[in-house]
């Protein structure tokens, strides 16, 4: 296994995920609620949902390219 290719791939998840988080905490906005019903001014679930999806979408890329890196040494 080549270490500089694991620690490119290491990085770049590390910047994905302060992307994902920066956004989510952009669709959040001071004074508003969570997306229930009660709450006059909620706020919208959209961004976060597709961050989470970003999320999963995100592991899976990593554990195809770990077992092509893996597989790639041999």
């Amino acid at each position: 296994m080549n270490r500089s290719r694991l620690k490119q791939l290491l990085s770049l998840n590390l910047v994905a995920l302060g992307v994902v988080l920066y956004l989510i905490g952009k669709g959040a906005e001071l004074g508003n609620g969570p997306p229930l019903k009660d709450f006059p001014t909620p706020v919208d679930p959209i961004p976060s949902v597709l961050m989470l999806t970003t999320l999963v979408v995100d592991v899976a890329v990593t554990g195809l390219a770990l077992s092509f890196l893996l597989e790639g040494g041999k």
